[in-house]
């Protein structure tokens, strides 16, 4: 199933089908308020920025997907930081995992 926005698919709608989603507009990109020069804009500092964004909506522990493929598990019941794994599978892969795990 997908979701036709002008000449764009969506082929992942969870809003569609009830699921909460959040869109995060990341420091730099597109219209966002750019928080300090691009060149200063380190994966760090995007690290930090989705760690917070994903803490604010995360209740409990599952998993999320950044859009360019790296994974972010929280660790809710130790209160860890979000982990960046390095060796992250794909967004395709960490999505199909997690809706595997929603299903069951």
């Amino acid at each position: 199933m997908t979701k036709q926005r002008g000449n764009q698919q969506h082929p992942l709608p969870f809003a569609t089908w009830g699921w909460e989603s959040h869109a995060h507009s990341l420091p730099g990109h597109g219209a966002s308020p750019v928080q300090r020069p691009i060149r200063w804009c380190t994966l760090q500092y995007y690290y930090e920025f989705l760690n917070t964004e994903l803490r604010r909506h995360i209740r409990y522990q599952r998993q999320a997907a950044a859009h360019y493929g790296c994974a972010y598990h929280e660790v809710a019941d130790t209160g860890h930081d979000l982990m960046w794994e390095r060796s992250a599978p794909t967004t395709a892969q960490v999505i199909h995992s997690w809706l595997e795990e929603r299903t069951r």
